[in-house]
C-alpha cells in the first residue's frame, strides 16, 4: 500500500483485478472512486455543450440530408446536360452518383 493511503488516510481506488480479485493499491483521485489508471478524470477536462464530441448539432438531420441529396442530384443533372450539349468538358465529377 502507498504511504499516502496508509499515513494520510487517502481513499483507495475501488477497482479490482479480474484475475486475482485484489483491490488496486493506488490512491483514488480527489473526489473520485478510481485512480487515474482506472478511469478517474478531472471534471474540468470534460467538454460541455457543443465542445463535447457526442454533441448533437442538428446539421445532419434527415431533412438536411435529403435537401443536400436533392441539390447534388440537380447539379449532376445539370452537369450531364452540359456535357451532352458540349458546354462542359474535362473530367467528370468524382464520387458516387445519387439515385
Amino acid at each position: 500500500m502507498l504511504p499516502s493511503v496508509k499515513l494520510y488516510g487517502a481513499r483507495r481506488c475501488q477497482a479490482k483485478s479480474r484475475r486475482s480479485g485484489t483491490q488496486c493499491k493506488n490512491p483514488a483521485a480527489y473526489g473520485q472512486k478510481a485512480c487515474r489508471f482506472h478511469g478517474a478524470h478531472r471534471s474540468v477536462t470534460k467538454f460541455l455543450g457543443r465542445h463535447n464530441p457526442a454533441y448533437k448539432h442538428g446539421k445532419e438531420t434527415n431533412k438536411a440530408r435529403s435537401e443536400r441529396r436533392e441539390r447534388i442530384k440537380e447539379l449532376q443533372e445539370l452537369e450531364n446536360a452540359g456535357r451532352q450539349l458540349g458546354i462542359i468538358g474535362g473530367t467528370k465529377t468524382r464520387g458516387r452518383k445519387v439515385k
